[in-house]
């Protein structure tokens, strides 16, 4: 992430599988008190929690109320197939980091794009988020430009463009995922299987 702080407060709007990768991720790079998580399903965050809150330290709390969710988080992500703005500007706080992650093709929309017009935004990948990412609906609608997007997240890595300038910076990820990703650690996961003994090899193509 962007420069990384020692957040307190996570809040994350989860679909299916992803808010528990995302609570695995966080707790390994941030130090965490508590996650909440969002789901217009009932059913679906008792299911969460019984699954994923044994597995951590930190307690996680369901709920139906995203400004709940959202409002006094330190890092927000975002997973779900929006087609319309759901987190609204005045719930993020400056020094917030938002890591936005569900919107993979064109007129998907999860955040307010007043939230995008005054933060510091990052994408995987310019040419594949300009039309599938958080940013493609701003963009074709004139509200922020290309210029407005401070960087891609690798030439923050390898420091050639800095990534958070002050405690007050509103640091946003806008990924969709590429495919170089996929090929570096497809490799590592299957290295781990093995050494786990876990798993089932199948043959994908046959000869």
């Amino acid at each position: 992430m962007a420069g990384a702080q020692e957040f307190k407060d996570a809040g994350d709007r989860r679909r299916g599988s992803h808010g528990g990768g995302n609570a695995r991720h966080l707790r390994h790079r941030v130090c965490l008190d508590e996650v909440r998580i969002w789901s217009r399903s009932q059913s679906t965050l008792d299911e969460f929690v019984k699954i994923q809150a044994p597995k951590y330290r930190f307690p996680i709390h369901p709920s139906r109320d995203l400004a709940e969710v959202v409002r006094g988080a330190d890092v927000v992500v975002t997973v779900t197939p929006a087609r319309e703005p759901l987190v609204k500007d005045e719930w993020i706080a400056p020094g917030t980091h938002i890591a936005a992650l569900g919107a993979d093709k064109g007129g998907d929309q999860e955040l307010d794009p007043r939230i995008l017009q005054r933060a510091r935004i990052f994408v995987d990948d310019i040419r594949q988020c300009r039309t599938d990412g958080e940013i493609n609906v701003p963009l074709s609608k004139g509200l922020i430009r290309e210029q407005d997007i401070a960087g891609e997240i690798g030439e923050v890595i390898a420091g050639k463009k800095p990534g958070r300038r002050s405690d007050d910076d509103i640091t946003l990820f806008d990924s969709t995922g590429i495919a170089l990703q996929d090929s570096a650690t497809v490799p590592l996961e299957y290295e781990r299987a093995v050494a786990a003994g876990v798993g089932i090899e199948k043959k994908m193509i046959s000869t």
